[in-house]
């Protein structure tokens, strides 16, 4: 019977050999899979020797994993930024081509019908530039809306990849649960969840934590959960709330109301495309609309002022300006608010908002100025207010104001996008103040060839030409520090998967000699039993 504890230490052996030849087999499939993390088997032997017991365990730096899923917020972000502000930056081109250059070719234009009032090649060059202007002012915010829509597409579909994300990281915390036998299989099964969870990083900003169990917690938007254990919750777009119709982002709670987060989520791909669309492009969008509605108010109003060879004028050279009224998203009641331009002479450009207070009261504010217009006012359906050259209509719509409700007027929107040339011919080209110094009176069109040095734009700190610039080169600055950001911040990664790289990663060499190294073990055991046995055999024959 003394032979039996040496049998039984060479069954162990070629078990514990059997588990690290399988444990090799695993780290050489895997050599190639960069979030795969090395495995090391590791054996506990008795006091009388041979390997009674063995643990399999992955070898992971938790400090290095939360540091590339920290950065990988940062990653994701930039790469969103660095494609859309890229995309953005096109729009506008160089200082040869977009609505700069444009704008100086028309005014030089104009300086040519100052310098041969009667030239009709002159009139007909200025009529030229004055569509190619206004052609690439369309063209420029029609580009800036579309990069907009782009936006919400992708914010739409990156959501869905961050819901499919979380299902994902809930199955695998259950699976988890249940699988640690002790092999190694859990390591690979937490290999895959560090993965997918450093890819919800790089969609937007997380926080996670381990619990007792083995579950990854996921929370999002400062504390909201989207993994707690088996169970996930999903992301949507959230409604409007304010005056732009774009949508932000909500986490769906069990009970199925939405939480909104979008000022809380700024990392990652989502954080990226919010913030290039907030304050890039919109920025871009009103500023450019700014600047064709002032042209169009300044220039209509001096050429209106002249006369054409043709004895005309008041004749507008641009399609003149309509105002806008736009409810916000939270509105609760039924009323509507619209408005037009009555007196061009008073328009001062600046935003408004009615804020009805209660159903049966409401003040204007100017918002451009930060100033109140008028307070306390008594509200009575169908009622008219002049403000600054735009009459206020207030009435019931589909039912009453509700306090809290809130309109936006502007003289400004999309501006850029509907600017049109209406002027009919030649002969209206208004370049004299005088009628009966038709046609060499050149003076009004001295008058509107001002205008481009005229300090019109920003409380008469640039003009409409430097606005044009100002805004090209805002977005171009802003490409550039996002480039920079990106290339530095691939360094950081890159050092990063170096330093994981040099723990986690799967050497062949180390693998091959512990190949052999299991081999030899494996013969060893196995001719353990083999002489033990041989010895029972001669001992049985001597009975």
């Amino acid at each position: 019977m003394a032979l039996s504890p040496i049998m039984d230490m060479g069954r162990q052996g070629i078990s514990a050999a059997r588990a690290g030849l399988q444990l090799v087999s695993r780290n050489v499939a895997n050599a190639s899979n960069p979030e795969y993390s090395r495995q090391e088997i590791f054996f506990q032997s008795p006091s009388q020797g041979g390997v009674r017991t063995w643990t399999v365990r992955s070898l992971v730096d938790d400090f290095i994993e939360t540091r590339l899923t920290r950065e990988n917020e940062t990653q994701g972000r930039l790469e969103a930024e660095r494609r859309l502000v890229s995309e953005a930056g096109a729009v506008f081109g160089s200082t040869d081509t977009g609505v700069e250059a444009s704008l100086s070719q028309f005014f030089a234009a104009v300086s040519s019908v100052a310098t041969t009032p009667d030239s009709d090649v002159t009139r007909s060059t200025l009529l030229f530039q004055g569509d190619a202007l206004v052609s690439e002012f369309q063209r420029e915010a029609a580009a800036l809306r579309d990069l907009t829509a782009q936006t919400a597409t992708e914010l739409d579909a990156t959501i869905a990849r961050v819901n499919q994300l979380a299902e994902d990281i809930a199955k695998l915390n259950q699976a988890i649960g249940v699988s640690d036998n002790g092999d190694g299989s859990v390591g690979q099964l937490r290999d895959q969840r560090a993965s997918l969870v450093k890819e919800v990083a790089g969609l937007m900003d997380i926080n996670t934590f381990e619990d007792g169990n083995g579950n990854t917690t996921v929370f999002v938007g400062g504390g909201t959960p989207l993994v707690e254990g088996s169970n996930h919750y999903t992301l949507a777009l959230a409604s409007a709330t304010g005056y732009d119709p774009y949508a932000g982002i909500a986490v769906i709670t069990p009970g199925g109301a939405r939480v909104d987060i979008t000022s809380r989520v700024t990392g990652g791909a989502l954080g990226g495309l919010i913030r290039v669309r907030d304050q890039v492009i919109l920025p871009a969008m009103a500023d450019l609309d700014r600047v064709a509605a002032t042209l169009t108010l300044e220039f209509n109003r001096v050429h209106g002022q002249g006369f054409g060879l043709d004895g005309s004028t008041g004749n507008d050279f641009f399609s003149p300006l309509n105002a806008t009224t736009t409810a916000a998203g939270a509105n609760t009641g039924g009323a509507d608010v619209t408005a037009s331009v009555i007196d061009t002479s008073l328009l001062t450009l600046d935003d408004y908002e009615v804020v009805f207070t209660s159903a049966g009261q409401f003040d204007i504010q100017n918002l451009t100025q930060g100033t109140a217009v008028s307070t306390g006012n008594a509200y009575t359906s169908g009622m008219t207010v002049d403000v600054d050259g735009v009459r206020l209509t207030l009435a019931d719509g589909t039912g009453t104001p509700q306090a809290g409700d809130t309109f936006r007027i502007s003289t400004t929107h999309d501006q850029a996008l509907n600017i049109r040339r209406v002027l009919a011919g030649t002969d209206q080209v208004a370049a004299a103040q005088d009628p009966a110094a038709v046609p060499g009176d050149n003076r009004n069109a001295l008058a509107l060839s001002a205008l481009e040095t005229t300090n019109l734009m920003d409380g008469g700190a640039l003009t409409v030409g430097e606005k044009t610039a100002q805004i090209a080169s805002r977005v171009g600055l802003e490409q550039q520090s996002v480039e920079q950001a990106y290339t530095a911040q691939g360094l950081i990664m890159e050092g990063l998967n170096a330093r994981r790289a040099e723990i986690s990663s799967v050497s062949l060499d180390e693998e091959a000699t512990k190949l052999i190294q299991y081999q030899h073990a494996f013969e060893a055991s196995a001719r353990m039993i083999r002489v033990a046995d041989e010895l029972m055999q001669t001992l049985l024959n001597m009975v």
